[in-house]
């Protein structure tokens, strides 16, 4: 039974399988598209909040759009207002008077004139806001004295 040459056996021990080589090229790939997909995720996440962000200017120019026509049309409701009570003043005097002098008569009758044109450029400029609204609007540029418009508001 005892032999003088001694049997040798070889034996190979191979790797268990989460150590062998296509196990690490799965790793790999693994890491690789973990990577891939967090980087996604965020442009995914940088596209949305540039999305939302882009929502939120629209929307607060909206409100900035709507708060300017409501100024205006308050601004407007008040310009009109004035001269109707300066034509319904001098209107009510005329009908009070019979007796007065021709030309304090004229002066009233001028005073309503003015205001008449006054009240017809605010309606005409609530039209082109109407215009410019549909719409880009055609600025007509003419020469123009100053002074009786700077009088008038002063």
């Amino acid at each position: 039974v005892w032999s003088e040459q001694p049997l040798t056996l070889h034996l190979t021990i191979l790797p268990p399988w989460w150590k062998t080589w296509w196990a690490y090229v799965l790793y790999l790939t693994g890491i690789g598209v973990a990577f891939l997909l967090y980087h996604r995720n965020g442009l995914v996440q940088q596209r949305l909040k540039s999305e939302l962000t882009l929502e939120h200017y629209k929307v607060e120019k909206e409100k900035e759009l709507t708060n300017s026509k409501l100024q205006f049309f308050t601004n407007v409701s008040h310009e009109l207002r004035t001269p109707l009570t300066l034509i319904l003043g001098p209107v009510e005097e005329l009908a009070a008077m019979s007796h007065e002098p021709i030309h304090q008569v004229k002066d009233k009758i001028m005073l309503m004139h003015q205001q008449t044109h006054k009240l017809l450029d605010l309606v005409n400029e609530l039209m082109n806001f109407r215009k410019a609204e549909s719409g880009p609007i055609q600025l007509k540029i003419t020469p123009t004295n100053i002074v009786p418009f700077l009088t008038e508001i002063f």
